[in-house]
This record gives C-alpha cells, sequence and structure tokens, in this order.
C-alpha cells in the first residue's frame, strides 16, 4: 500500500489543529515529591492558559481532569502557560503552580512538594471507597496515587458482567503495597427505583435480565443477602429506599456519594425522590437532602452506619473523592474493615478530616442509662485542606453549634453525631462521624420517631401510585413490584404508631401593655426535669436552641430557645409542662403550667415590663460573648441587649497568634459594625487569649479581651506590651476577664487595661458552679472568704476587693461584665453593663463612653446615681483640703432590694435600706440622699443587692467617680498592697521556667510597680 506524501502533511496539520500533538511539542515532566524529596505518587490536574485539561502523560491512567501519576509524569505540550494542582488524598496538602514552558526548549522539568496533614493509618483510621468504575489493571496506580488502602471495585452491573465469559480473578480481594487492599468483583444492581451495590462476594450474581421497572430490586437483593455479600444503598434519596429499609436490606448508605463532586455537585436526584427546591437549593441541596433522609431513618430507630462512594469512571470524580474512615485494631485486613464499618466506627469525609471520641467511646457506641439525662465530653480534631467553617453535633435530626468547652448534654434516647463543614459554595465539602446512640431509661426511641416514620409512609403510599400507574408493566408484573411496597407501608405504619404521640403547643410572647409580639426566651421542662425546644412557625422567623451544663457542677444547667418575635411551637408527649417565657433584663418572666392531653395547646403569654431602660437613655451590652455571628441577630433581640462584643478570634496557646487560635471563628468576619437595627448592634472583631498551655505544655496564664479592634492581630502572648500598644493604635478596649486566673495582677499595669468584669463568666441564672478558685483570696478578708473557694456571694465580694485594691493602687479600670455565653450555662446578657448616652444611641458612642466609666453594672436591679449632681465616671478636683459628696439617686429593681452601699476607697461608709415603693409598673424603687467627706484624694461607688430565693443574689455596681484633693494622693492599703506583690511574685516563680525572659521581665516591672508605692498610714 502507498500513502503520498500530501496525506501525511495533512494528517499531520489535522492533529496540530485538533489539539492532538502541539506543534513544537515540550515534553513537560511534573515530579511530585514530599517534604524529605522523597517521590510520592499523586493525582495531577494540569490545564493550559485557556483552562483545557490535558490528561495524556507517558500512558499513566487518566479521567475526566487529571491523570494518577506514580511520582512523575509526563506530558507533550506547546509554549505557553499552565496551571497545574497536585493532590494525594485529604491527608496531604493540595499544592497548585503556575507553570511557563519557554518557546526553543525541548524539555521543561517541574518537582512539586507537598506535605502530610495527618497520618490517619498511624491512628488507626483506614480509608476506604465503596463506588469504584475504573479498569482493574489500574486500580492498584489509582489507590496508591490518591493513598487510599481499601477500594470496593465494580466491575459487574445490570448492562454488563463480564464475568459470565471470563475467569474470576483468584482471589477475588487483592493486596498489595503493604497495606492496601482492593476486592475486585463487586456489583451494582441500578434502575429506575435507585442504586444497590453488593461487596464481599465470590461471585457475582446475574442481574443482566433485569429491565428497568422489573423485577423488584428486592428480589436481587435478597440473592446478595443468602451468598453473605455486603450491600451498601449506594444513596438514601432513591425511591426504593423505604422499601429496602423495611425489609431488611442494607449493611451501610452512601451519605457522602457521588453527586458531590471535587468542584461541583449533581443538581438533581435522578432515579430518586426529588427534594423541595425551596428548602434545599443548588448547589449544596441534594446533598443535605441526603442528610435529612438519612437522619429521618436514624430517627426511626434504624441503625445503619454511613458509606462514601465517588464514582469515579462514570461521574468526575478521581478514586477516592468521597472516602469512609473505618476504625481497626492491630494489622488491617478486608474482613476487618468491614467489621469496623458494620459496627459504625466510622467517620464519612470528602475533605475534612475528623475524629471524634464521646467519653472515650467511638461512633456507634450505644450509650445507656436509667437516668434522663445523659453528660458527655467529647474529643474532637478536625485537618484538613479547606478551612472548617463550622463544626456541628446533630441530635435526632436537630442541629446545633458545637459546644465549647466539649461538653454536651443529651436529654433524649435516639442518636447523634458530628458533622464538619467545609467552607466551599459550589459543592458540599464535609465530614460526618456515624451515629452515636443513645438510650435513657431503657427507652431507644427518638421523640421525632412518629414524624420520621410518618415522612416514609407518605413516600411509600407516593411511590405505590407511580407503579400502579405505569403502563409498561403488565398485571402480573405489577403485582409482583408493588407487593414488596405494600410491606414497606406496613412497616412504615406500625413505626409510626409505636412511637408516642406528639402534640403542637403553640407559643406566643406579646408585651402586656401593646400586645404586640416579642421575642423571647423559652424554656419548657416536664415532670421528669428533661427540657425541651421550640421552633419558629413563621417562614421569616427563627429559633436558636441553647444547651449548656456545667462541667463541674452538672445541676447548673441552662436549656432554653430564643424565639424572635414570632409564633412558636413545640411538640411534646402527654404530660405536664412547665413553660417559662424571658425578655431580657427589663420584662418580668412568666411562668405557665401546661397539661398536654389528647389536643394541641394554644397559650399567649403576655410579658410586662417593669422598667424601660432605653427612655432613661441606658443602652446594654455584653463584654464576653462566645456566640457566633448567624444566631447573634436572634439572640440580642430575644434579650434586648444592645451591643455584643463576640470573640471570634480566641487563642489558647502561648505565643500563637489569634488569626490561627485554635478556637478563633471559621467563617468570615466582617471589618465592620453589624445593624440588627438602630439600637441593637456588633462589633464582630473581638480577640481573647486565654492561655493553657505554652510550648506544648500545660500552664495556665488566664484571659484578656481586645473588644472593637479593626483588624485580626498577628501577635500573639506573651510578651503583652507589644499587644497593647497595637489595641491602643486600633481604637480597641482592653478587658481584664477575670481576677483570680494567674497572670491578671500584671495586666492592669503592663497593658493598661481600661475595663475589668465586675460581673464576670461565673455568675449564673442557673446554680453558681466554680466554687474552687486559680489564686487565693487576701488574707485580709479571710474570714468571711476562705483561702480559695467559696459560694457566689463570697465569689463576688472576692471580684470587688480585687477590683478596688487596684483601684486603690491608681488602675483606674471602669467596671464592665460579660457572661461568655456560648461556653457557660447562661443567657446572653445575663450580667449586663450599662452606658449612659442621654442624646440616644449610636454604637461609637456606647464605646466611648464605656470607657469614660459612664456607666453601671447588674445581674438585676438598676442604680441611678449621681455624685454632686454628676454621673458616674465624673472626675472631680477640689479646690480645699476637703471634698463634700453629695451621693443621691434611686434604685428600681423587680424584686425588692435588700439594702445599698456606698462604697469609698473600697469600703463601705453608707448603708442604705431599701425602701422598695411600688411602681406604676409593678417594680420597687428606692430613693436616696447621702453625704460623704473626703479629707484625700479616693473614689466613690454605689452598689446594692437583691436577695433571690435559694439564697442568691442579684446586683449593681456603679463606676466610680474619681476625686482629686491636691497634697493628698490616693494610696492603696498595706494589706492591699502586700496582697498584689505576693500574687506577682507567685505568678514570677511558676511561671519562670515556662516563659521567655522578655515576658518575666514584663512580669517584674508589674512587681516593681506594687512595691513601690506607698500605702496610707494606719491612722488612715
Amino acid at each position: 500500500m502507498k500513502i503520498s506524501l500530501a496525506l501525511v502533511v495533512q494528517c499531520f496539520f489535522a492533529l496540530v489543529v485538533m489539539g492532538w500533538f502541539p506543534l513544537g511539542a515540550v515534553e513537560l515532566s511534573i515530579t511530585t515529591r514530599d517534604t524529605e524529596g522523597e517521590s510520592v505518587p499523586a493525582r495531577i490536574h494540569l490545564r493550559d492558559a485557556d483552562g483545557t485539561a490535558l490528561t495524556s502523560a507517558n500512558d499513566l491512567p487518566s479521567w475526566h481532569d487529571h491523570v494518577s501519576s506514580p511520582g512523575i509524569a509526563r506530558f507533550d505540550v506547546a509554549p505557553g502557560r499552565y496551571e497545574v494542582t497536585v493532590e494525594h488524598g485529604p491527608e496531604w496538602t493540595s499544592k497548585s503552580a503556575t507553570i511557563q514552558v519557554a518557546e526553543g526548549v525541548t524539555a521543561t522539568n517541574v518537582s512539586i512538594s507537598i506535605k502530610r496533614i495527618a497520618d490517619m493509618a498511624a491512628e488507626g483510621w483506614w480509608s476506604g471507597e465503596m463506588h469504584i468504575h475504573r479498569p482493574i489493571d489500574q486500580i492498584e496506580r489509582l489507590m496508591t496515587s490518591e493513598d487510599l488502602h481499601f477500594g470496593q471495585v465494580l466491575t459487574w452491573w445490570n448492562k454488563n458482567n463480564p464475568w459470565l465469559t471470563h475467569p474470576l480473578p483468584s482471589p477475588p480481594d487483592i493486596q498489595f503495597d503493604r497495606n492496601r487492599f482492593a476486592h475486585l468483583i463487586g456489583g451494582e444492581d441500578e434502575r429506575d427505583g435507585g442504586a444497590l451495590l453488593f461487596f464481599n462476594l465470590s461471585k457475582p450474581i446475574d442481574v443482566t435480565a433485569g429491565q428497568q421497572h422489573y423485577p423488584s430490586s428486592l428480589d436481587y437483593a435478597e440473592q446478595v443477602e443468602v451468598a453473605g455479600g455486603w450491600i451498601d444503598i449506594e444513596k438514601p434519596f432513591w425511591w426504593d429506599v423505604p422499601m429496602w429499609i423495611a425489609h431488611g436490606i442494607g449493611d451501610s448508605i452512601g451519605i457522602a456519594n457521588n453527586h458531590m463532586y471535587r468542584h461541583g455537585m449533581l443538581p438533581t436526584e435522578a432515579w430518586g425522590r426529588p427534594r423541595d427546591l425551596k428548602k434545599y437549593p443548588d448547589p449544596q441541596g441534594n446533598g443535605w437532602w441526603t442528610q435529612e433522609i438519612y437522619y429521618h431513618l436514624l430517627n426511626c430507630g434504624i441503625r445503619i452506619p454511613p458509606s462514601a462512594g465517588s464514582a469515579s469512571g462514570v461521574l468526575p470524580n478521581p478514586v477516592g473523592y468521597n472516602r469512609v474512615y473505618v476504625k481497626i485494631d492491630g494489622v488491617p485486613s478486608m474482613e476487618k474493615w468491614f467489621e469496623g464499618l458494620k459496627n459504625g466506627r466510622v467517620f464519612v469525609s470528602n475533605g475534612p478530616l475528623l475524629r471524634v471520641t464521646a467519653n472515650g467511646q467511638l461512633p456507634g457506641h450505644v450509650f445507656k442509662t436509667d437516668e434522663n439525662s445523659l453528660f458527655l465530653n467529647l474529643e474532637v480534631q478536625v485537618d484538613g485542606n479547606d478551612p472548617t467553617e463550622r463544626l456541628e453535633v446533630v441530635h435526632n435530626g436537630v442541629v446545633m453549634p458545637f459546644p465549647f468547652p466539649q461538653q454536651l448534654t443529651i436529654q433524649e434516647s435516639g442518636w447523634f453525631l458530628v458533622r464538619a463543614i467545609a467552607g466551599k459554595a459550589n459543592t458540599l465539602r464535609f465530614a460526618s462521624t456515624a451515629p452515636f446512640y443513645v438510650e435513657l431509661g431503657g427507652s431507644k426511641v427518638a421523640p421525632q420517631q412518629r414524624e420520621s416514620a410518618q415522612f416514609f409512609v407518605q413516600w411509600c403510599e407516593e411511590r405505590l401510585g407511580i407503579l400502579n400507574a405505569n403502563e409498561t408493566l403488565s398485571e402480573t408484573q405489577k403485582e409482583d413490584v408493588t407487593k414488596p411496597w405494600e410491606g414497606a407501608l406496613a412497616f412504615w405504619q406500625k413505626k409510626r404508631e409505636e412511637a408516642a404521640p406528639l402534640l403542637v403547643v403553640r407559643g406566643e410572647a406579646v408585651d402586656a401593655d401593646s400586645g404586640q409580639p416579642i421575642p423571647a426566651r423559652v424554656y419548657i421542662k416536664d415532670e421528669n426535669g428533661s427540657w425541651h425546644h421550640a421552633l419558629s412557625t413563621a417562614a421569616d422567623g427563627s429559633a436558636v436552641r441553647y444547651e449548656k451544663r456545667n462541667w463541674v457542677n452538672a445541676a447548673s444547667e441552662e436549656f432554653h430557645t430564643t424565639v424572635s418575635a414570632h409564633p412558636f411551637e413545640a411538640k411534646l408527649g402527654p404530660g405536664r409542662y412547665e413553660l417559662t417565657i424571658e425578655h431580657g433584663k427589663e420584662y418580668r418572666p412568666e411562668t405557665a403550667v401546661i397539661t398536654v392531653a389528647d389536643k394541641p395547646i394554644s397559650v399567649k403569654v403576655p410579658l410586662k415590663r417593669w422598667i424601660n431602660m432605653a427612655d432613661r437613655g441606658w443602652y446594654s451590652g455584653d463584654t464576653h460573648v462566645h456566640r457566633t455571628l448567624d444566631d447573634l441577630p436572634n439572640v440580642m433581640l430575644a434579650e434586648d441587649l444592645n451591643v455584643a462584643f463576640p470573640l471570634t478570634y480566641w487563642v489558647t496557646q502561648a505565643f500563637r497568634p489569634p488569626t490561627a487560635g485554635d478556637k478563633s471563628s471559621q467563617a468570615e468576619i466582617p471589618d465592620k459594625l453589624i445593624e440588627i437595627d438602630a439600637t441593637h448592634v456588633i462589633w464582630p472583631r473581638n480577640t481573647e487569649w486565654e492561655i493553657f498551655t505554652v510550648n506544648g505544655r500545660s500552664h495556665t496564664l488566664g484571659a484578656v479581651f481586645a473588644l472593637g479592634h479593626k483588624k485580626p492581630f498577628e501577635q500573639g502572648v506573651p510578651t503583652v506590651k507589644n499587644i497593647a500598644d497595637e489595641a491602643r493604635r486600633q481604637g480597641a478596649l482592653l478587658d481584664l476577664d477575670k481576677h483570680d486566673w494567674p497572670w491578671t495582677m500584671v495586666l492592669p499595669l503592663t497593658m493598661g487595661v481600661q475595663l475589668y468584669e465586675l460581673a464576670n463568666n461565673h455568675i449564673w441564672r442557673t446554680r453558681f458552679a466554680f466554687k474552687d478558685w486559680s489564686s487565693p483570696t487576701p488574707e485580709y478578708l479571710r474570714p468571711p472568704l476562705s483561702a480559695q473557694s467559696g459560694n457566689e456571694r463570697e465569689w463576688i465580694q472576692f471580684t470587688m476587693a480585687n477590683y478596688y485594691a487596684l483601684l486603690n493602687c491608681g488602675l483606674n479600670m471602669v467596671p464592665t461584665a460579660g457572661t461568655a455565653s456560648g461556653v457557660h450555662p447562661v443567657p446572653l446578657g445575663f450580667s449586663r453593663v450599662y452606658v449612659n448616652l442621654p442624646d440616644g444611641f449610636s454604637y461609637e458612642n456606647w464605646k466611648n463612653r464605656l470607657e469614660a466609666g459612664s456607666s453601671f453594672v447588674s445581674t438585676g436591679p438598676m442604680i441611678f446615681a449621681t455624685v454632686n449632681g454628676q454621673p458616674p465616671g465624673k472626675r472631680f478636683t477640689s479646690s480645699s483640703e476637703s471634698f463634700n459628696a453629695v451621693i443621691e439617686g434611686e434604685i428600681i429593681s423587680e424584686q425588692p432590694m435588700s439594702f445599698a452601699e456606698v462604697i469609698h476607697d473600697g469600703r463601705s461608709v453608707q448603708k442604705i435600706t431599701g425602701k422598695n415603693e411600688r411602681t406604676p409598673e409593678g417594680a420597687y424603687k428606692t430613693i436616696f440622699h447621702t453625704e460623704v467627706d473626703l479629707s484625700s484624694s479616693g473614689w466613690l461607688a454605689v452598689r446594692c443587692w437583691e436577695a433571690r430565693e435559694g439564697d442568691r443574689v442579684r446586683y449593681a455596681h456603679t463606676a466610680p467617680w474619681h476625686i482629686t484633693i491636691p497634697g493628698r494622693p490616693l494610696k492603696p492599703r498595706a494589706e492591699e498592697r502586700d496582697y498584689l506583690v505576693m500574687r506577682v511574685k507567685n505568678e514570677i516563680e511558676r511561671s519562670r521556667d515556662f516563659l521567655p525572659k522578655e515576658a518575666i521581665v514584663e512580669f517584674e516591672e508589674a512587681l516593681n510597680f506594687y512595691q513601690e508605692l506607698t500605702v496610707r498610714e494606719e491612722t488612715d
């Protein structure tokens, strides 16, 4: 045969035009290495300047937009610019680079290094993929490139079964690269009802005769069961899922499935039950629908572990993009891997590496207790290439923010799991543990079982309607395929009926005077002491669930829901319930007892305002907040809190910057004020340095906050002066968290701290818990205080005494209030600081006047006091050797006030007995007028006390007025100075072997300051 030269030339140019053979081709070699320089297999994504993927590389396996390299891949490319991304599974960093291939060269060599993020196998977690459609001869290369340890390869399905004409691989499992395993004869039945995956079979079953609608998928599944195979329900939304489950089919179910891509999502449910697009919009909606269905199964007592698969070879994914990690003890094997999967010792992921234990137990564990609640300590570790946007606990289908500290109280039987969501907008990149199961008081049933069973009853009815209307089925075929569905319908109906009926209790909080709905905090408690939660019924309404129990005192608990100004409802079983509704500090709380019997109940609860602080020009704030930016608008309106400073940057390790803080928010943090409405605002950038470890060693220093800064801090602590300098440059306020932290007495001097939390995060609505303190009380307070422990009243006295000592040393901090709501069992704003703004509210004025001390703190009563007609924070300078202070005002409280005191230089010099006259709003008012003569410089303040039942107390305390008398300076008492000297000396000795010299120098500067102070004469 002769071939003309012209034809060869034409073919050559055709190849060039079509891009099959680049003109002036250059060999581009891409080598992938680890940080030690050793070659690493990897997946390579190479794109040209137009974004076209190049997948032809020295006969390496390729698919969609990538090739799988053993460590070096060679591409023939034209000169130009290329973008390359190298990955080696989720346990290694993803690395991208730009490559410039120059003209006139024959070869370009590029080396790209990646490093390990985590070694999951070394921790006993072994990765697996349950949906691979790639050729058998590529499997070893693919799995090593993806660092995947267990692979289930699907080689037969409805349209093709090569093993009918070819010998089966013997053995069906292969082991390679020491600890990698693949099963080569997995199968799939995928028809109009969905897909089942079949594993662990010694030979296939023949599904090639199956038509789109006939026979029932149950027929093939039962054959696999008889053969001892493993059946994976490939996706939860397939139409046949409730039928399979009802007949006991399904050893695992794919919640990280092939509709989730590396850079996108399949937007439909294919042969499955379609989702509500309004509730679950693209692009992530299919993934959330997947999880909702899984949660309904769990609510019905179906204990089935989650699985993962990518369908590489059919859909665009790499092998192992969606994977399931199984915990294995000892040497891994395929048998052990499936055993761990069966027991639920797993998490699924397409990105985050999520390891969770609860009370030391792995996922899949069943917690049993005769009590009506279960207290859990969670240990969580998350790593990954993508920032974790949020961690969540899902309990019986209800999503809650992840608790910190990592304690969780479960008050319903059923299940819970932990999931991590990465910040990817175009796909759902997540990880989820398998469920932990909870049986309280012998009950296995989740309260939501009835509702979830009804979800599947409706599903079965819909499917039966579809099958009965199918005109392609003969009557005999229709009878065969509907019979399993009739059995499924009966199964779910029984599940529904065996669950206790839940009745709707609808409620609404309204203003007693106007009748208008108001947002509120809602408590629902049953006769057994268990708490229940409400949901908003309005489309534009919101409800934020809060569940905290203290890890020191289990009786200290805060379980409530904050609801927007709309009707709310709770689904409750028969019985008596106590319903309590509150709205911040200025409304009287109301409690009602309701009895749920056999009919829905509707309750409207009027809340009566006993004081209007805004009308008086006072606006509230909480300076220690750990609630999320998403939750705060709801919660602040429910609490009528005007200003919040959420500590979005939070670090607990010395020297580490808050931008990389181990507790910092992973969400995007705005750099401007968030205005909920004209008088409720959030400043989103605030930082807490709360140091518990130094260079990996346990060594508690304590906490300090920077409030209202504009840019993230790049500095860690200690040292602290640099932090203070940067805070001042940004106009931030520095706030002292608690007086008993080991390093606290150093910070007012070295940092110039402006704020002192006189009502701090140990003061709660619920029972006092922290009876043991980090630092000892001063000896001059013993008795009545003990050395290092006490009750709530004694903690408050200790807090005040420390504040007074610092003021007497000339360290003029303004009192403020913070709850640490989000960490502790306390509502947001339970302790709050009120700032006087006579000209109306603005954030900047509020912050400035807080710094100036035009304020008071309160956990209950409201205190309005002046000295010589001036509000708190005023500084007086006397023109003589004395100063006459006229102190007057009024105290208004919800409950009768016990007494008030005038404090002069830390000592009570006047006692004001509560008159408790009733106001038109039903509150209690005490008007006072007294005088104090001062003969030396000093300060004055007013505090008041309101007794509550159970030997509880609520109080208010003004910021100080400062008086300067020339020639008569303010001096501390000797006992105060000696106490502060002792505190700093103790901290220097305790920290000398932990902290760098520069930090100790700062501590020594504070010590010198205190030691050099002149003290008052005894006659003073």
